[in-house]
Formats: structure tokens, sequence, C-alpha cells
């Protein structure tokens, strides 16, 4: 009688512990899962600015395009040339708008400046954009959040 009581109870310790392996796999799916909702959710969301050469008149301007899925807010954009920073307020941007950049006029060759733009998105993270307008070249940078 004692050792089938002892059997029994075995049995149900192992089915117990077998539960509770099953559970622990099933939470780490889980949280995988909301880890990858959490990033969609977010990537869905997410600004991309970039810089866009358009002729205005008869100069060449630089112009900011958000060609990302969502509006860019806080937005910073600070062109370099020879060690000197200048630095433009840009208003928000919704998805496929652009900004000129050209509030100021400056007898800097345009091909000799370098850009860079810092924004956030709507959930507080933080992008930048670097353009070097030499060599056409964007390099896009996730900040995380600030």
């Amino acid at each position: 009688m004692e050792a089938a009581l002892l059997a029994t109870n075995l049995v149900i310790a192992i089915v117990y512990a077998w539960i509770l392996v099953v559970m622990v796999q099933q939470r780490k799916v889980m949280s995988q899962q909301l880890a990858e909702m959490q990033s969609t959710r977010l990537a869905a969301h997410r600004p991309v600015l970039a810089v866009r050469e358009e002729l205005v008149g008869d100069l060449q301007r630089p112009c900011l395009v958000n060609i990302g899925n969502g509006p860019a807010v806080n937005i910073s954009a600070r062109m370099q040339f020879k060690g000197v920073t200048y630095e433009v307020v840009v208003e928000p941007l919704g998805v496929r708008e652009k900004a000129t950049l050209s509030v100021f006029v400056l007898p800097v060759p345009l091909s000799e400046t370098v850009w860079h733009m810092t924004y956030r998105d709507i959930f507080g993270s933080v992008y930048e954009t670097v353009y070097e307008v030499r060599e056409r070249r964007h390099t896009f940078l996730t900040g995380g959040d600030r």
C-alpha cells in the first residue's frame, strides 16, 4: 500500500515538474514575441531624415526630407564647414514632408559641408543622420532613449 502511494506521489511530482518546464519555455517564447512586437511597433513609426539637394532659383540648396514611416520631432540640424558649426532649427516633419535648410545665406560651397541632424520619434527615441555632401553619403544612427 505504501509503495503504491509513494509511486503515485512520484508520478504526480514528475507531472508537476514537466508542467513547470513547459511553462518556463512558454514564458521565454512569449517574452521573445513581445520584444519583436515592440520593435515592430517602434519601426512602424520611425522617422528617417535625409538630405536632398534641390535647385531653388539659381542656387543649389539642401532640403531635409522625412523618408521614414513616422513624424520627426525636436529636429536639430547643424551644418559644419571648416571647423565652424551653423545651427538651423527645423519644425517637426511628418512622413514625406520636407523643409528647405536655406534659412540663412552663406558664401559657403555646399560641396564642402557636412550636415548633422538629431531628432526624435513620437516615443522619444533619439535618431541621428549625418550627410557628407562631398561623398553624397548618409549615415543613419539610432541613439536609443535619452
